[in-house]
C-alpha cells in the first residue's frame, strides 16, 4: 500500500490504461462512423441514417457479446 493512502500502488497505472482504453474505443468508432459516411476519401458513402443504424447495431450486439460472455463463463464454472 501506498503511503498517500489505502490505494495499491499500481492503481494510477491501472487508471491510465483503462483511460487510454477507453480512448481508443471511442476514436475507433467515431473513425468507424465517417469511413461510413465520407465517400471523397475512400469511405463507403452511406448516408448517416443508415450509418448510425450500423453504429446502433454494432454496439448492440458488443454489449450482448459482453453479456452472453458471462452467462457462459458462469454456467462453465457452475458445471465444473
Amino acid at each position: 500500500m501506498s503511503a498517500l493512502g489505502k490505494h495499491p500502488k499500481g492503481l494510477p497505472y491501472l487508471f491510465l490504461t483503462e483511460m487510454w482504453e477507453r480512448f481508443g474505443y471511442y476514436l475507433m468508432i467515431g473513425i468507424f462512423v465517417l469511413y461510413m459516411t465520407d465517400f471523397e476519401k475512400g469511405g463507403l458513402n452511406f448516408d448517416r441514417e443508415q450509418a448510425a443504424d450500423i453504429f446502433g447495431t454494432f454496439i448492440a450486439l458488443e454489449l450482448f457479446n459482453s453479456i452472453y460472455r458471462r452467462f457462459t463463463c458462469r454456467q462453465i464454472t457452475w458445471l465444473s
